[in-house]
C-alpha cells in the first residue's frame, strides 16, 4: 500500500513502525523460501528510504539486510542467527 504514496508523503498520523514481529515475519518468509535474497534486500531498502516508516527500533537489522555487500552475504544460517537474536 505504501508504494502508492510518493517518497515525500507526509508521515503524520500514518507512520508505520517496523516492529520486532514485523521484522521476524519477513525473516521467516526468507527462511521458508517464500521470498528470495533479492526480495529481502529490496524490502529492506524500501523500508530504509521511506520517511513514513519508522525502523529506528530495528535500524541495524534493516541496514544489514539492505547492504549485504558491506555487511556479509545473506544466507539462511545468517538470517536464522539474526532471528534468534531478535527474538531474545
Amino acid at each position: 500500500m505504501l508504494a502508492s504514496f510518493g517518497f515525500d508523503h507526509d508521515a503524520g498520523e500514518g507512520l508505520i513502525e517496523v516492529s520486532d514481529s514485523i521484522l521476524a515475519a519477513v525473516l521467516q518468509k526468507f527462511i521458508s523460501g517464500c521470498i528470495s535474497t533479492d526480495d529481502l534486500e529490496e524490502w529492506a531498502n524500501f523500508v530504509e528510504f521511506r520517511d513514513d516508516i519508522n525502523c529506528d527500533r530495528n535500524e541495524g537489522y534493516i541496514y544489514a539486510l539492505a547492504n549485504p555487500e558491506l555487511m556479509g552475504q545473506m544466507t539462511t544460517e545468517n538470517i536464522h542467527e539474526m532471528l534468534t537474536i531478535l527474538k531474545n
